[in-house]
């Protein structure tokens, strides 16, 4: 049954279309894409996160004198800021020594088309059983909607493994061509652009990151898609309201309307799928608690 609901999938001219159409425009936006330039720090990596941990450590201080206690998220903040750079010390990183793979992380225009890829596939294994009338049938059976649902449940995973591992295999192919595939095992920090990476992670391990974050967020989009299509009839519907919530999280995500340390700017998913939270430290406030941005996606 699973492979019939994977057919049902995969067999859809409509569906292959849209995707290559996806991955040719994520491509072509991944061609003329520049890495911004923020010029070269010149020092010494441990030398540059001392001056970042002195400059928290001087805040911290700030708050202290001002009356703030240790526990008020503004010195909790700080303080882990300053527990996370000096962790990471003693990397062996030489700064900007892996420029190769600044294209890669520094793009981030697959998430949209990703997302949308969700909706259709999520459209197509819910919504086509429910037009023709045989999720009725089904359900009238023993075990039969619980069954069914395990089913769809396996195919969606499926679908999001298989197109998050096309957008990520093609750009990581444009990008090896292009750029080369040196220093794969280079801590992340020797890459421009991500210096302030408040995590111990070779290239390879964040580019395994990278596709993880991306599955997670399909397969998000995927369910919410199913969820519209379980509780709305038409189509039409479905999609209005499915731009309409995404709509609203890109929003969000762009124009800063949210404080910048509030839970639903961090925990966002277009600010997920552009790995904000591996660029640099972040942290989320949640019930009077400061938690690191990376650890509230994981608990969320």
């Amino acid at each position: 049954m699973v492979f019939g609901e994977c057919r049902k999938v995969f067999g859809s001219k409509f569906f292959w279309i849209i995707v290559c159409i996806a991955l040719l425009i994520n491509l072509l936006m991944l061609s003329g894409f520049e890495p911004e330039n923020t010029g070269k720090i010149q020092m010494v990596y441990s030398d540059y996160l001392q001056r970042i941990i002195a400059t928290a450590q001087y805040k911290l201080d700030e708050y202290r004198i001002m009356g703030y206690s240790d526990n008020a998220f503004v010195c909790e903040y700080q303080q882990q800021v300053i527990d996370t750079y000096t962790g990471l010390i003693h990397l062996p990183v030489e700064m900007y020594s892996s420029p190769n793979w600044q294209l890669l992380f520094s793009y981030n225009g697959s998430s949209v088309l990703l997302i949308l890829c969700a909706f259709l596939c999520g459209f197509i294994v819910f919504y086509a059983d429910r037009f023709n009338g045989t999720i009725q049938i089904v359900r009238t059976t023993r075990n039969g909607r619980m069954i069914t649902g395990l089913i769809k449940i396996i195919t969606v995973l499926i679908c999001s493994i298989l197109i998050t591992t096309l957008f990520e295999a093609a750009e990581i192919v444009y990008s090896v061509i292009t750029q080369g595939a040196d220093r794969i095992t280079a801590p992340l920090q020797s890459v421009p652009g991500m210096e302030l990476c408040p995590y111990s992670l070779t290239i390879l391990e964040s580019l395994l990151v990278r596709f993880g974050v991306h599955l997670l967020c399909f397969v998000i989009s995927l369910f919410l898609a199913c969820v519209l299509t379980a509780l709305l009839d038409s189509y039409i519907l479905i999609y209005l309201y499915g731009i309409v919530l995404l709509g609203c999280q890109y929003i969000l995500a762009v124009f800063p309307f949210l404080n910048q340390y509030s839970f639903g700017n961090v925990v966002n998913i277009f600010k997920i799928a552009d790995l904000d939270f591996l660029i640099k430290f972040s942290a989320v406030l949640i019930q009077d608690n400061c938690i690191l941005s990376g650890t509230a996606i994981v608990i969320t």
